[in-house]
């Protein structure tokens, strides 16, 4: 594993528009990745947060543990009791939002577990809604309809749909992400999605079990016209699945995306993962995710012991039910409990802004790891 500097946006408020245009498919030269990226006051608030802003950080809360599903490769957020149907109050939920607005937080995400088990999911909604942060659901779409008021009333910025089966084989559907799953409901419940004009993104996480549903998945997006998330399997704090499930390169990933899609950039400049961007004839955005493309590491991630192992990098602070804040999907030793820190230490403001901070602390540089890929199946 080698590193290099990430470069960053000369302003960090640039329009979205701007980012990286014209990058080439393959690693960018050494002398652009090296440039300096724009040095911040420690006591500007506001510049950290909208450099995090405009890298697509997010605070990602899982209101509920529960899902209706068993995705055998799910990383779970880093929750040692997913599934159990542990919700976030509503009132710690309003004070999260409300806290990370007040620092000028723009995106949140709203995943679980299944957020839309939640009991009060279309409250929650409208809440961060209210506060004007720009919501991004994380969903499996088989109850996607309990929150149609508020999609229809555009609360929400985006949903990030899995959907990692197509309508065929739903025996081997149910093997590898449980027998609730269902299309039909999944599909009617986008429909109606699509109807109220919000944006969807498929999220499709490539295995050697599903490989052969790649197609299907694509074709079902081109027929939707939504955008697409192909990502790899990474290694969550249950363990890393790639033995069982079979880890297939997101090389594989593009050779099928190129037959209905055109590479356009490369996407270098955002929390997490470089992307590969591909358009479709009619302007959907398709994206390739893997480790092997390059992670975003801070000096956060200085002397991890996991980092070889890291799919994912600086991506986004999470908040799980109980209050625990996650900076890192892998190392528990960087969590805590925000409302006991509060307790010490000041408000949740303050340390949602001191966590980001730590998060991007300098240097930030892509780490790139040229293990060969095997895709038998065998350890990374």
């Amino acid at each position: 594993m080698h590193t290099v500097i990430v470069p960053m946006r000369k302003s960090p408020t640039a329009p979205e528009s701007s980012m990286n245009e014209g990058c080439p498919p393959e690693r960018l030269e050494a002398e652009h990745l090296t440039q300096r990226v724009r040095p911040l006051s420690v006591s500007s608030t506001y510049a950290l947060v909208d450099q995090y802003n405009a890298m697509h950080g997010r605070l990602r809360v899982s209101v509920t543990h529960g899902c209706q599903l068993r995705c055998t490769f799910c990383h779970r957020e880093g929750i040692a009791d997913h599934w159990k149907p542990t919700h976030q109050s509503l009132a710690f939920f309003r004070e999260l939002a409300a806290a990370y607005a007040s620092i000028g937080g723009r995106y949140l995400e709203i995943t679980g577990g299944e957020p839309t088990l939640h009991p009060f999911i279309s409250e929650l909604v409208a809440t961060a809604a209210e506060l004007g942060c720009k919501i991004i659901l994380c969903t499996n779409g088989l109850r996607l309809d309990r929150i149609l008021t508020q999609l229809q009333k555009g609360q929400v910025h985006l949903i990030r749909l899995s959907l990692h089966y197509g309508d065929s084989q739903p025996k081997k559907a149910h093997e590898l992400l449980g027998p609730a799953w269902n299309f039909g409901q999944i599909e009617r419940n986008l429909r109606s999605a699509l109807a109220a004009n919000v944006r969807v993104q498929l999220i499709f996480t490539h295995t050697r079990q599903n490989q052969n549903q790649l197609h299907a998945i694509l074709r079902l997006a081109l027929q939707w016209n939504v955008d697409v998330q192909v990502v790899d399997l990474i290694t969550s704090r249950a363990g890393d699945p790639s033995g069982a499930l079979g880890y297939v390169s997101g090389e594989e990933a593009e050779r099928i995306a190129s037959e209905y899609a055109t590479l356009e950039r490369v996407i270098t400049d955002r929390t997490g993962a470089v992307l590969r961007l591909y358009r479709t004839p009619s302007g959907a955005a398709w994206e390739i995710k893997d480790y092997h493309f390059g992670v975003l590491h801070s000096a956060m991630c200085d002397g991890c012991p996991v980092r070889a192992q890291c799919g994912e990098g600086i991506y986004a602070l999470r908040v799980d039910a109980l209050g625990l804040a996650k900076p890192c999907l892998l190392r528990e030793d960087l969590e805590f409990s925000l409302r006991s820190a509060c307790d010490r230490d000041g408000s949740i403001a303050d340390m949602l802004h001191r966590t980001i901070a730590k998060m991007l602390a300098r240097p930030l540089e892509w780490s790139y790891n040229d293990a060969v890929t095997d895709t038998s199946g065998s350890a990374r």
